[in-house]
């Protein structure tokens, strides 16, 4: 039996390979630009107006005003006003419940996973992963051309209802003989790559939600001369949806139970406590190796092993805009529960840094022990006609247990400080996502 548990927890508040030429396989045209702008509009006069009833006369209409404001979702987070030192306590209490509420509703929609219905009889393999992208919002991406792989269009039969994504993608690229590539060197993608060898039988992975989990390999040695070290080395490879993009997976392996087919315990041998392992950008699964004392002569298989996984995943990015720069000094604003400081905008030689400092009250796990993602954040100024200058290289000059400090140099050649806006963004919350696996029945060597 295949189990997987998932829980969510909001845990603290913050935030390779040349890719592929192809397209989406879906090839979906982006909305109607006029409709889009039309409806945004109406959107920020409603928002605006239900702002405003949250200071109204009556409790019981900036009850309503909070209420309606949290009934339409999400997305609405992007038309809320800064909370600043003028903004009344009440609707400062009302407009910061109204943000936990949504962000959290909107890292809720992250996790959830993409659940695909297909229906296909002998169609061409690009058909039925454009289907699949279409309806898991998940991009799929050929990336043989890479490898100087052959570009085959198999026949593919499948019929399957409200089935995981990857347990579709499992059985698709089985039957194609088509590999899933981690490396796809572009955000939110799943690449894809010829198979040399039929894999490992589909029973032999778990899923649930956006994770799946795969024993890969197991290794076993005995040594005879001292000391003794005999042991086993089991891999596993961890794999989410392409539409998350976690930071950071970590392994208790404090957590970890592993039973042969005997009933024997194959316990941790020595080793790290937590196995933590980052996860650089575009990439779609990371990989764990399990130490454990070697299975008695006999064994046959891995009857039991299951473990507890952490999942760090940024939440909604926020962004924040600083404008006159030439006498910026000590400018702080925060949203979702993130400081951004703008310490100071000055030139250094032929170049300017922006000093910017990046506070996560109470303290990160992720801050603690990755780093990063902070630097992969995004960050430019902005001139008046909308043209972005990308900043010349960067430099950390303060790491603390909440806080992180990096100075990012521009060269602005003839232009002034003040010609520009500073952009940043960065997550503004990080969501933990424990998953609690089992898998059965994995052949010893």
């Amino acid at each position: 039996m295949r189990s997987f548990l998932l829980a969510l927890s909001i845990v603290c508040s913050c935030a390779a390979f040349a890719a592929a030429d192809e397209t989406p396989l879906n090839g979906a045209a982006d909305p109607d630009s006029s409709e889009a702008n039309e409806s945004q509009a109406k959107l920020s006069k409603q928002v605006a107006y239900l702002v405003r009833q949250l200071d109204a006369g009556s409790l019981a209409e900036r009850d309503e005003a909070e209420a309606d404001l949290m009934d339409l979702g999400p997305v609405v987070l992007d038309w809320l006003p800064e909370v600043t030192d003028r903004t009344p306590a009440e609707v400062k209490a009302r407009l910061e419940r109204i943000t936990t509420v949504l962000q959290k509703q909107q890292a809720d929609s992250v996790t959830q996973p993409q659940l695909v219905t297909l229906d296909f009889n002998q169609a061409p393999l690009k058909e039925v992963l454009a289907e699949i992208e279409k309806q898991s919002g998940n991009r799929i991406v050929d990336f043989r051309p890479n490898f100087g792989q052959q570009t085959t269009n198999p026949l593919i039969t499948i019929q399957c209802e409200k089935t995981l994504f990857w347990e579709a993608i499992d059985r698709v690229f089985a039957d194609a003989n088509l590999a899933a590539y981690p490396y796809a060197g572009e955000k939110n993608a799943l690449a894809f790559i010829n198979r040399d060898a039929p894999g490992l039988p589909l029973n032999l992975a778990a899923y649930s939600g956006v994770f799946r989990v795969e024993p890969t390999r197991i290794e076993m040695h005995r040594n005879f001369v001292p000391p003794a070290s005999d042991g086993m080395r089991v891999n596993l490879q961890v794999t989410w949806e392409p539409h998350l993009a976690p930071i950071l997976v970590k392994f208790p392996f404090s957590e970890l139970v592993a039973t042969d087919d005997q009933g024997t315990d194959l316990k941790l041998a020595d080793g790290p406590v937590t196995y933590d392992v980052a996860v650089d950008s575009g990439q779609t699964s990371v990989d764990f190796v399990i130490p454990l004392n070697v299975a008695p002569r006999g064994s046959q298989m891995i009857q039991e092993l299951k473990g507890e996984l952490v999942s760090l995943v940024p939440g909604r990015v926020e962004t924040f805009r600083f404008e006159r720069l030439a006498n910026a000094r000590g400018l702080r604003q925060e949203k979702g529960g993130v400081q951004v400081a703008l310490e100071q905008f000055r030139k250094n030689r032929d170049l300017f840094d922006a000093r910017i400092i990046v506070r996560f009250p109470g303290g990160s796990e992720a801050l603690q022990s990755h780093l990063g993602w902070v630097d992969a954040n995004e960050v430019y100024l902005e001139a008046a006609d909308g043209e972005r200058l990308k900043h010349a290289g960067y430099e950390r000059f303060l790491e603390d247990s909440d806080a992180i400090g990096i100075a990012y140099k521009f060269i602005l050649d003839d232009r002034q400080p003040d010609d520009f806006t500073l952009v940043y963004k960065t997550p503004g919350s990080i969501v933990s996502l424990p998953v609690e696996f089992q898998l059965d029945d994995i052949p010893l060597p």
